[in-house]
């Protein structure tokens, strides 16, 4: 497969960067592992994954949906191990959030919450 020239966007005199296409294909009888659980719904007994490794997750919705709260459940399975509906066997324990919609009192408010 060719090499690809790609040209850095707003960047002056960036020149481009080379990338190798081949790195990127996905064949049918690669061996690709699955990806580590971060965090997994409880339902009938089940562990459902709903966060993994190597992948970015983003929540969002309207106004006063309660995606924080969704979110501070989500920190509390993997900072605790688990919660009423979620369970988290995941070893590393750091978590950054970023809520554009939380005043500095509510995230500090809520970060007391898991430390105290």
């Amino acid at each position: 497969m060719a090499i690809e020239e790609i040209k850095l966007d707003g960047e002056p005199n960036a020149g481009s960067i080379k990338l190798r296409l081949n790195d990127y294909l996905i064949l049918p009888e690669d061996d690709i592992p699955e990806p580590i659980p971060i965090v997994s719904i409880l339902q009938n007994g089940y562990e459902i994954p709903i966060f993994t490794e190597d992948n970015i997750s983003m929540l969002f919705g309207p106004a006063k949906a309660r995606k924080s709260a969704l979110v501070r459940a989500i920190c509390q399975a993997v900072l605790i191990g688990h919660n009423n509906k979620m369970v988290s066997n995941y070893h590393r324990k750091g978590i950054a959030i970023i809520d554009t919609e939380q005043s500095r009192f509510h995230c500090h408010r809520a970060t007391k919450i898991f430390f105290t």
